[in-house]
């Protein structure tokens, strides 16, 4: 079983080896061996008696034994992982070895036994430290099999500018072997002399990292304030508002994602929208004319369009509403009789310009007799004559609309037209 141990000013924790099972279970142990290795200890070879060693029985094979030393270092910043933290193995000032940590803050490597390593465990803006394990010392039939150093834990602190890292130099911690009990240990002098070292200088560095963390808890406030203000006028289409908040929060955390990403988004929103404004404008102005000259199907089409372009508007819903209120309106109004201006056989299309693929133009030689005829209708402050010429399969429709207020507008085929048309195609004389 393995126990924790807190060493080197929280700098090292070493795990040692204890028995697993309690002292009962190891008398039980014992005594079956007793019991059984002298029996297994001769075996009958040509009628003699031949004796094999303990360490013959137990390591048939002494070649399958990885001959090293293997290290597992787990590194922490506080009591989280660290994950992609550096670890570099030295031997005599060379480097021999390098790898990074996992998502769990752990790596492993074996050492070969006869030098004296020295690990550095980095991390960029981390402050560095070492720790040194010398396997040299170890007598010559220990260094048959393989050992394991068990996890051990490294915690990492940030860097900040005014901190004494010439402390950290130095090991923090040194494993050495011990032969008394055959395992690799911490020699508690040197650790707990270098504990001593480092223990007012990180209440120095303790105090500096406090003042950066509230720094930077306050450059986050800033960051997420900045992010939540363009979030909110994004959402409002406030396009230009949007994009100042968002590099305000860029100064905060000139490397962060978000900022970056919803500039590219909210620009590419205001193209779109912008688009989509013209044509929306454009579907209003159209529906509103339509609306203005009776035409109310495609009155009704154009904003219909409008809102599907920005369903939250409000003016197409209540142009709509009008649409349906005129309905109604025509639909118990009482034209008066047909007028006729002179006989409607002298009416002719020859000289107008008709679309003649239209099919609106089709129905009205459906409803209308030859020739032309006039319609007047008052209602709502406005008084619409309306005047239509049939000439075979093809109608056209003459709207004048005048307002109470003294506003005229005029109207061919429900689409706006100017007074001189409207003398020259319906009067004819």
């Amino acid at each position: 079983m393995i126990y924790p141990t807190k060493e080197a000013n929280n700098f090292v924790f070493v795990r040692i080896r204890r028995p697993a099972n309690s002292m009962r279970q190891a008398e039980s142990l014992l005594l079956i061996l007793f019991l059984v290795i002298p029996n297994l200890l001769f075996s009958q070879e040509e009628g003699e008696n031949k004796k094999r060693s303990l360490k013959e029985f137990f390591f048939a094979d002494s070649t399958q034994i990885v001959k090293n030393l293997l290290v597992s270092p787990e590194l922490l910043e506080g009591d989280a992982p660290l994950r992609n933290a550096q670890v570099k193995v030295f031997e005599s000032g060379n480097p021999i070895d390098s790898m990074l940590t996992d998502s769990l803050g752990k790596t492993s490597m074996e050492l070969p036994f006869g030098g004296n390593y020295l690990l550095e465990f980095s991390r960029p803006d981390y402050v560095t430290k070492k720790l040194e394990i010398d396997t040299r010392d170890m007598p010559a039939e220990d260094k048959e099999y393989g050992y394991d150093l068990g996890r051990f834990q490294m915690r990492l602190f940030r860097k900040v500018e005014g901190m004494n890292l010439e402390a950290y130099e130095k090991p923090v911690a040194r494993y050495v072997y011990s032969p008394t009990t055959r395992l690799f240990i911490v020699e508690k002098k040197f650790t707990r002399k270098r504990a001593k070292e480092l223990e007012p200088i990180q209440e120095q560095n303790q105090a500096l990292i406090e003042d950066l963390l509230q720094e930077e808890a306050s450059v986050q406030a800033d960051y997420e304030a900045a992010i939540r203000d363009g979030d909110i006028e994004f959402k409002n289409r406030d396009y230009a508002s949007a994009i100042e908040y968002y590099k305000e929060a860029q100064k905060f955390k000139p490397n962060a994602e978000y900022p970056r990403s919803q500039i590219v988004r909210v620009n590419k929103e205001r193209k779109a929208y912008a688009e989509n404004k013209k044509r929306y404008d454009l579907l209003i102005l159209q529906g509103d004319n339509a609306l203005e000259a009776d035409n109310l199907d495609r009155a009704r089409d154009s904003y219909t369009k409008a809102l599907e372009l920005f369903a939250e508007e409000m003016y197409p819903k209540l142009q709509l509403q009008k649409v349906a209120d005129r309905k109604d309106e025509l639909g118990s109004a009482k034209p008066t009789t047909g007028k006729k201006l002179k006989d409607p056989k002298d009416y002719t299309l020859e000289n107008i310009q008709v679309d003649a693929n239209n099919a609106f133009v089709s129905e009205l030689a459906k409803k209308f007799p030859q020739g032309l005829t006039e319609e007047v209708t008052t209602e709502g402050g406005k008084t619409i004559t309306r005047r239509i010429i049939v000439q075979g399969t093809i109608g056209v429709e003459y709207k004048k609309i005048r307002h109470s207020w003294g506003g005229e507008f005029f109207l061919k085929n429900g689409e706006q037209t100017t007074e001189f048309i409207w003398q020259k195609e319906t009067e004819q004389y």
